[in-house]
């Protein structure tokens, strides 16, 4: 029986990517980059300077350490001045997490976000929730490395192979893999393909198939 459950945040509970998308294209443009989409997504949680290379093209001109920087500083800025108000969260969330609450389960939410963007975008009703709340910058080496679900994993004081992630991209899985957790990929942002390479153990494409399973689950 599982004893706890470790959620994402943007692209689990939040409906929020397509914006950080649209920040990031409108902050890689006005540093002379063009963004692809498709690479955002598959490096959700995980664009750092090495990514950014694969994330930002413009001819021949490479990105360096002070230009991902400062992109990735204006990206924040466009996301909470511009899209803040747009993000809600996906249907069937708050349901979801009723269930997993009534059954006694512990529950933290794992976000490569910082702090200041997650005190923005979540609303009190949902932070109430979770027992454990870890930001990305509180850890040291973030998803796909196994830090952010091991933080999680010492603060509910739950084993791994007792805990379920849900995650929606490759570096988030990886992260809890690695962290010896079992994983469910949701189809928010992704097709089941890649989320399934990179080693979910089960993979919905809706949030109502994921409170099936959960109810199913726990009976």
């Amino acid at each position: 029986m599982i004893k706890a459950v470790f959620c994402d945040m943007d692209g689990v509970i939040l409906d929020s990517m397509p914006y950080h998308v649209e920040a990031w294209k409108r902050a890689a443009k006005e540093f002379g980059f063009r963004l692809d989409e498709e690479k955002v997504y598959f490096y959700e949680g995980a664009i750092e300077l090495s990514s950014s290379k694969e994330v930002f093209k413009d001819g021949d001109k490479e990105i360096n350490q002070e230009i991902f920087f400062k992109i990735l500083t204006r990206q924040k800025q466009i996301f909470i001045n511009d899209y803040l108000e747009k993000i809600k969260t996906f249907e069937y969330v708050p349901e979801l997490l009723s269930i997993l609450k009534e059954r006694n389960l512990k529950l933290a939410l794992v976000t490569s976000s910082h702090k200041d963007i997650l005190d923005y975008s979540l609303s009190s009703d949902l932070k109430k929730f979770f027992d454990v709340i870890v930001t990305g910058d509180k850890i040291k080496r973030p998803k796909p490395n196994p830090d952010p679900y091991l933080t999680a994993i010492e603060a509910t004081k739950v084993v791994p192979e007792l805990s379920i992630v849900i995650e929606n991209a490759p570096a988030g899985i990886k992260s809890a893999k690695s962290a010896r957790c079992n994983c469910i990929g949701i189809c928010t942002t992704l097709p089941p393909s890649p989320l399934i390479e990179a080693g979910a153990d089960k993979v919905f494409k809706t949030h109502s198939e994921l409170v099936a399973h959960f109810l199913d689950l726990l009976g």
